[in-house]
């Protein structure tokens, strides 16, 4: 390394590795960059770099841990960057490459795999890679037409014995409130150390080039998961900022996202609300039934600090708004959807942690409990669907319904 790029700052980093095609292939966060589009912001957000700069050592550092997770509220990053960016990163540098992507059914991996194929082909055909053949839900690149296993299938976590072996493995939302408090529990924790013991590549019979990753996202549902048995240490982490770490068991890496770690700007009601008449008020109670509150309009207070974990993406207001807005009201067509849609409601965490809340926050039908995991409804994000997300700018999302651990993270 010469003197000048040892003392490159960031920005000349990033323009050193964006101008050369072959190192922004095989570094991670660059080419992220490349599939996703810069959009005028030159690198990842920093939730996201940490976590692509993680999976990119898994891979190619043979020191960093080969069992990566990720648990993290809805919408920020974690599908898209790990469904979508990776196995198209690991196919075009090891096209011999064999992935699965499980989730709790079939069809919820089908899914998934849809959208990582087509990231795949899409990676492939801009980086000069051969395609075999490929269906809706899986993909074979000509390096590994003599694998028997694809580049790409998805799998059920119902299912262990496959008779296959892959050198990644990514599980999506393995752990669901039906599987995890039900007599399943027992099946999915046994399956997915199945998966990761002996479904995952045996050292020396991968393609990789140390040995085979296993990688796992999620949103927790419930405390007493598969997480909590085969992955996580405590339900009680530290934090580092946005970040929790050293929240793993042995051989595992692991971190815990929250969007915000101000709880108590919300807990404590230290904001103030505008109304569309015009008024600023001290709290929700005080807003008059016929007036509503404007988009965004629920603001810290001065002299109070909100952050975000991706301010681009979703602005203190807007997060705040989200969570204690007058629109999570039953009377309106948009709560009642919110609501509906729920798998459970903040009564259910009172009970189970003898928690009361803000009378603005238990209307809501929130889940506002101080605890590491959450419960959430299905993602609005609708440009999920589409596997075209532009994670660089401000988009407007429906709001879903959770929560996250002590320093009280809203999964949204």
């Amino acid at each position: 390394m010469s003197a000048d790029t040892a003392t490159a700052g960031p920005q000349d980093k990033w323009a050193q590795v964006l101008s050369d095609p072959a190192a922004r292939k095989q570094w991670l966060p660059a080419f992220s960059i490349d599939h996703l589009g810069a959009e005028g912001i030159l690198a990842p957000p920093k939730h996201l770099l940490d976590w692509y700069q993680s999976l990119h050592a898994a891979v190619t550092d043979e020191q960093t841990p080969k069992n990566q997770a990720l648990f993290a509220p809805r919408n920020y990053g974690k599908t898209v960057s790990t469904i979508e960016v990776v196995p198209a990163w690991l196919a075009v540098n090891f096209p011999q490459i064999r992935m699965a992507v499980v989730s709790h059914k079939k069809k919820h991996a089908n899914k998934r795999a849809k959208t990582a194929v087509a990231a795949i082909e899409e990676a492939c055909e801009r980086y000069d890679v051969p395609i075999y053949e490929e269906s809706k839900t899986t993909i074979q690149l000509e390096a590994g037409r003599t694998n028997i296993e694809p580049t790409l299938e998805p799998l059920s976590i119902r299912t262990s014995d496959t008779g296959s072996h892959f050198d990644v493995i990514i599980y999506d939302d393995i752990a669901t409130l039906t599987n995890q408090t039900t007599a399943l529990r027992e099946t999915i924790s046994e399956n997915f150390e199945e998966f990761t013991d002996n479904v995952a590549a045996k050292r020396g019979a991968t393609c990789l080039p140390h040995k085979s990753v296993n990688i796992v996202i999620g949103t927790r549902k419930t405390p007493e998961d598969v997480y909590r048995e085969q992955v996580l240490s405590t339900n009680t982490p530290g934090w580092d900022g946005h970040i929790a770490r050293g929240v793993s068991q042995p051989g595992w890496s692991a971190r815990v996202w929250r969007a915000t770690p101000d709880w108590h700007v919300i807990e404590n009601e230290e904001y103030v609300v505008h109304g569309t008449d015009g008024g600023v008020y001290d709290t929700l109670r005080d807003v008059p039934d016929d007036v509503d509150v404007i988009d965004d309009g629920i603001r810290p207070a001065d002299d109070t600090q909100f952050r975000t974990l991706w301010p681009d993406f979703e602005r203190p207001e807007t997060l705040l708004t989200k969570v204690v807005s007058k629109a999570g009201d039953t009377r309106s067509r948009y709560s009642s959807s919110i609501v509906n849609n729920s798998r459970s409601n903040a009564a259910w965490w009172v009970l189970l942690s003898g928690r009361t809340f803000p009378r603005s926050a238990r209307r809501f039908g929130y889940s506002l409990q101080e605890s590491t995991w959450a419960t959430s409804s299905k993602p609005s994000w609708s440009t999920q669907e589409t596997g075209h997300v532009p994670p660089y700018s401000r988009n407007t999302v429906a709001l879903n319904s959770g929560s996250t651990d002590r320093a009280c993270t809203v999964v949204s």
